[in-house]
């Protein structure tokens, strides 16, 4: 591609020679080179532009990707902790079910005790 500064020089330097020697075609390439110049001028705009938005795209992605990592993070952390509290709860609720069985066979043998003393009460002390 051309350098648009030297294509619009051409085309000035045309559209002038063009006016003093009354060609018009001469003219009319000078303006078309001008105009051409001004393409591709805003072309290289509005790629650099692009450019420049693609960049801002690409970080604001790279931005949500962190956030998204330290959310992530976060709550792995959490999850660690409400684990580890159930798992506090469990052997909690594990300790105080040990206490409900082992007062349960004990109250279980008294009971048996008592009633073996009643059985042999009824029975005068019999055995068979």
């Amino acid at each position: 591609m051309s350098d648009p500064k030297i294509d619009r020089l051409k085309g000035q330097t045309k559209e002038t020679v063009g006016n003093l020697t009354g060609d018009e075609q001469l003219k009319r390439e000078g303006q078309i080179d001008q105009t051409s110049a001004d393409v591709k001028d805003t072309f290289e705009e509005v790629k650099e532009k692009l450019g420049d938005v693609a960049e801002k795209v690409g970080d604001a992605i790279g931005g949500v990707i962190d956030k998204a990592g330290d959310v992530a993070a976060d709550l792995k952390e959490k999850a660690g902790d409400v684990l580890e509290g159930a798992i506090d709860k469990a052997g909690d609720l594990k300790e105080k079910a040990g206490d409900v069985l082992e007062g349960a066979i004990d109250k279980a043998s008294e009971a048996a005790t008592a009633i073996k003393e009643k059985v042999g009460e009824l029975f005068g002390g019999k055995k068979d």
